[in-house]
């Protein structure tokens, strides 16, 4: 299966145009309950062990919506 920018599979029938227009219009920020900020969703075992011991996740800069 071939990949493109123009049409790219859509994750769990997440569509960006729509989480954005939802997010601009309830002036939030998107949540996906599917890759959650925390380590679970990192990976588990040895991997852990060599993360950063105070790991943060950020955002990256947003400036449409505050």
């Amino acid at each position: 299966m071939a990949y493109s920018f123009q049409k790219p599979n859509k994750l769990l029938h997440q569509n960006y145009e729509t989480l954005l227009e939802t997010c601009l219009k309830n002036k939030c920020l998107f949540k996906d309950e599917n890759f959650p900020a925390d380590l679970r969703s990192i990976g588990m075992g040895s991997l852990l062990q060599k993360l950063p011991p105070k790991l943060q996740w950020k955002r990256p800069h947003v400036s449409d919506v505050q």
